[in-house]
């Protein structure tokens, strides 16, 4: 348990120095898978808030046909997915971090999005028509902190430059959707085979 809450309280020095705190993470231990899946639970369960909670007017979410296993498996296939096409590019790219040190860096660079989800979400039941600007920019705020947080992790555990870092986190997003259309083709694929075979079991079993 203390590891755990010593995982979660690094947060907080990653957002006060985040170079040093993504550094320290890697080469002190100071963060720990243990946290980043319950950082993973707190994104899926904020999220689901913010979709069910938001006030009518800022919603641009259909209620009726939201589901939380449907947003939780989205979330953790993402996740996943990011994990997998950084590591991949990395190792080629003489990249230092671990598949589990990347892991906890997507997801301690997410709490800025964890932490605005609730009181923004709130927010909406006081805000009138003409202050939608101001939910557009927190939520903007939030996910420009979360993308330079990610940044710097990216460059801090696999010890890049600046432009390298930002060069894999480019190729990562291509390499994700890449692996998106892949899967997809080899899904119509694998189904095509099994119509077709049914299609022949199905003559044979007309002519036996």
């Amino acid at each position: 348990m203390s590891e755990l809450v010593a995982g979660l309280k690094h947060i907080f020095y990653i957002f006060s120095h985040p170079i040093d705190g993504f550094w320290v993470m890697k080469s002190e231990k100071k963060g720990n898978v243990k946290s980043a899946l319950v950082i993973l639970l707190l994104l899926t369960v904020t999220m689901t808030y913010r979709i069910v909670g938001t006030e009518f007017y800022f919603q641009s979410e259909q209620l009726a046909k939201f589901s939380f296993l449907l947003l939780a498996a989205a979330i953790v296939l993402l996740v996943v997915l990011f994990c997998i096409a950084n590591w991949a590019l990395t190792t080629l790219m003489d990249g230092k971090g671990s598949f589990s040190e990347i892991f906890m860096m997507l997801m301690y660079s997410l709490c800025p999005i964890i932490l605005v989800n609730i009181p923004l979400t709130a927010l909406t039941y006081f805000f009138v028509a003409e202050e939608a600007t101001f939910y557009t920019l927190f939520n903007a705020v939030s996910i420009v902190w979360a993308v330079f947080l990610l940044f710097v992790g990216n460059m801090s555990i696999h010890e890049y430059s600046g432009i390298k870092s930002i060069a894999t986190l480019i190729l990562t997003v291509v390499a994700m959707a890449g692996i998106i259309v892949l899967v997809i083709l080899a899904g119509n694929l694998v189904q095509t085979v099994w119509l077709w075979l049914g299609s022949i079991v199905k003559e044979l079993s007309y002519r036996i």
